[in-house]
């Protein structure tokens, strides 16, 4: 994991790695769609009003990396009282370097933002498809409901960036995660555009194809900090472990952890507490712990 302050591009990761998750719900497991009509119907009282706002002009008006598009305003997401949610589109780079347009929403916590402005986490959803129509920001609990709630009753506002094509009229990048990398810090830089309550210091945080995504973004600042569910049968911690070894004797800066008995979706759920405090520690400015010495080989 890595934080910045003073104004200049920050990072953190607090993630499962990997893009074969099937992602989360808000409801217990034993109320999950059973069959494939349920889970249609579930999508479909998810999914917000049709509009207009994600639909961008053939060819992409030119624009900068992280330059906003458009905003707005947007009620009926399924969020606490008083969070406010804000819609971006925003320009942003595919992995080869070429201008793609994308979509995100930021969501602010509830109330007043403190003096600096409030401190931002930026999201990196998991695998939620590879249609236009699965962008998180195009459904009700922005796909990961109630495990986003307790980051905004923290007083953390969230940057969640859909990835270009969830949302927008170009082909999703599935797993490049140098796409999903830019498509992250360039939401973050869309939002600060579009929102003025946003302090320029920020982390990243991501679940499984959003951890991935975050794993690269945090590289760029060369601090990591990766959490792995011991009974992740969709990632499994012996697939991480040598691209920690490897970033561990590359001089990165590494806090990696293993939550025994966790599977993919409560490797994300049940380590909400540990995140926050990590979080909490960057944001006040404490040394960010390293254990590479339990994992770099020579």
């Amino acid at each position: 994991m890595a934080m910045c302050v003073n104004g200049r591009r920050c990072a953190v990761l607090l993630a499962t790695l990997g893009s074969l998750a099937l992602g989360t719900m808000t409801a217990p497991a034993d109320d999950w769609p059973k069959t494939p009509s349920q889970a249609l119907a579930f999508e479909r009282a998810d999914r917000m009003p049709p509009t207009s706002f994600y639909g961008t002009p053939t060819p992409l008006p030119p624009g900068e990396p992280g330059e906003l598009i458009r905003s707005q305003v947007v009620t009926g997401y399924a969020l606490p009282k008083g969070v406010r949610a804000v819609r971006i589109l925003y320009h942003s780079q595919s992995a080869t370097g070429e201008d793609v347009p994308a979509s995100g929403v930021v969501l602010l916590p509830a109330g007043a933002a403190p003096p600096g402005r409030w401190p931002v986490i930026a999201w990196g959803h998991g695998t939620s498809g590879v249609a236009r129509i699965c962008g998180p920001s195009e459904m009700k609990d922005v796909y990961y409901g109630a495990e986003l709630f307790p980051f905004l009753r923290a007083g953390f506002a969230l940057v969640a960036a859909d990835y270009a094509g969830l949302g927008t009229e170009v082909a999703h990048a599935f797993s490049s995660l140098n796409a999903e990398a830019n498509d992250i810090i360039n939401a973050v830089r869309a939002a600060h555009a579009a929102v003025g309550e946003l302090s320029p210091r920020w982390v990243v945080d991501g679940h499984s194809q959003g951890g991935g995504a975050a794993w690269l973004v945090a590289q760029r600042e060369a601090r990591i900090r990766d959490f792995a569910g011991g009974a992740d049968d969709s990632v499994p911690p012996q697939s991480i472990r040598s691209v920690i070894e490897r970033a561990c004797r590359g001089g990165y800066a590494l806090e990696f952890r293993v939550f025994p008995r966790l599977d993919h979706s409560a490797a994300m759920r049940e380590t909400i507490s540990y995140q926050l405090h990590w979080i909490r520690a960057r944001f006040d400015n404490r040394p960010a712990p390293d254990n590479c010495a339990q994992w770099a080989r020579h």
